[in-house]
């Protein structure tokens, strides 16, 4: 991710709306740095490994948000639909994720696919 993508993110999606739980999927390079960028920012965090039903198997998801409550909920619904063999997009169709904010959760995902 560039420096002026990863400004853009925080200044149109995360700042805009601090209570909703957020998904990037990343591969090894990028996830450590994006976990602590995310801790920093004071964001609880989890993380689900790569599934082989994914079309990218080698991106773990990195699941965070404000709120360690929700961020648990939402790691937990995504891991039993992954569980389940679904492919991604379906997985964050299917939960209902981020009550409205698919779109922007959809362009997140268009900068790393």
């Amino acid at each position: 991710m560039s420096q002026e993508e990863h400004d853009n993110f925080l200044a149109n999606v995360l700042r805009n709306h601090p209570s909703a739980v957020y998904m990037l999927p990343l591969s090894g390079h990028q996830l450590q740095g994006q976990v602590t960028a995310a801790r920093k920012t004071g964001h609880h965090t989890r993380l689900l490994r790569a599934q082989s039903s994914w079309s990218d198997p080698s991106r773990d998801i990195l699941i965070f948000g404000k709120n360690p409550k929700v961020v648990e909920e939402q790691y937990g619904r995504i891991q039993k639909r992954a569980a389940t063999g679904l492919p991604w997009k379906e997985i964050v169709h299917g939960i209902g994720i981020a009550r409205g904010l698919i779109k922007e959760i959809m362009a997140v995902w268009a900068l790393f696919s």
